[in-house]
């Protein structure tokens, strides 16, 4: 079996087509930012919704670059929660046939209101108790009808409910650092001693999970990763062993795989470090960090 071809790209944010939109963001929330300490999370602009991190500015250019990888595809997205970039439109337009899998999918039916009132809460009662079998007919006319273009299940990834060697590109975002979270070294444990064995663990598991990954694929499939690193997560991911990750993705064998560093080299940006959590890597989890970027990850399967 021939090797896998390895490719290395640097993803500077001046080459990047959402450069632009980074750096009016910065402009037009300085202020806001100082006063926060760096922290965009707290953002929202005039109409009240939240501006997304820059990390999630990754992803969406990310997706963007490679969105004419999913044209007439059958593609399954893993974590395809409430900030999946799939949407109905995206989907009938690219000719997607698309099933997402996600603990919590994202939801269909009506929305609640938002107010706390004593009526509004009988109000958001009584549509839980319609989104029930609302839900339960839209959700099944997805499951059966023939020619359905979506699909959602709500499980685990790795789940049986999947079937193998039927899907063309298999897309995840923001989700793998988090599949394996609660090993040691990782963002939720303040308390590491540099324990080997957290590491080998997570690269046991994960050698696994890629292993599904591929066997879902169909010959000259495409997986696409998309994850942050030193932000949270899986200690691999949040600590930035990515040895240890090329390992993980290179223990089957793909045709191809690329490794896209986005983010990593900002130049004409400022560093993605919020004063606190600068603190905090410093204090509790006692690593160095200088900048939170993304890894993004596209590998190809034998034909």
């Amino acid at each position: 079996m021939p090797s896998t071809i390895v490719r290395e790209l640097e993803k500077p944010c001046a080459a990047c087509e959402a450069f632009s939109v980074c750096e009016k963001i910065d402009q037009d929330y300085h202020e806001q930012l100082i006063q926060s300490g760096w922290n965009y999370r707290v953002l929202k602009d005039a109409d009240g919704r939240r501006v997304s991190s820059p990390i999630r500015r990754c992803s969406e250019a990310f997706w963007k670059l490679h969105a004419s990888t999913f044209e007439g595809k059958e593609v399954l997205e893993i974590g395809c929660g409430r900030a999946s970039l799939f949407d109905s439109a995206f989907i009938r337009s690219h000719d997607v046939r698309y099933t997402g899998i996600d603990p919590h999918p994202r939801r269909r039916g009506l929305p609640p209101i938002q107010s706390q009132t004593i009526p509004s809460k009988f109000f958001n009662l009584f549509i839980r108790c319609l989104n029930f079998p609302l839900s339960f007919l839209i959700n099944l006319k997805h499951k059966i009808q023939p020619g359905s273009r979506i699909y959602y299940i709500k499980d685990f990834f790795p789940s049986d409910k999947l079937k193998r060697n039927i899907y063309d590109v298999i897309y995840s975002s923001n989700s793998i650092e988090h599949w394996h979270e609660k090993i040691g070294g990782s963002s939720s444990d303040h308390q590491w001693k540099s324990n080997f064995n957290d590491i080998e663990k997570s690269v046991g598991l994960y050698r696994k999970d890629i292993q599904i990954c591929y066997d879902l694929l169909k010959p000259d499939g495409v997986a696409m990763f998309d994850c942050p690193i030193y932000l949270h997560g899986n200690v691999l991911f949040f600590r930035a062993f990515l040895d240890q990750i090329r390992t993980i993705f290179q223990s089957v064998p793909w045709n191809k795989i690329t490794y896209e560093y986005w983010r990593k080299d900002y130049n004409g940006l400022r560093a993605y470090l919020p004063d606190d959590f600068k603190a905090a890597c410093a204090s509790v989890y006692h690593m160095e960090v200088e900048n939170i970027w993304m890894l993004g990850i596209v590998a190809k399967k034998q034909s």
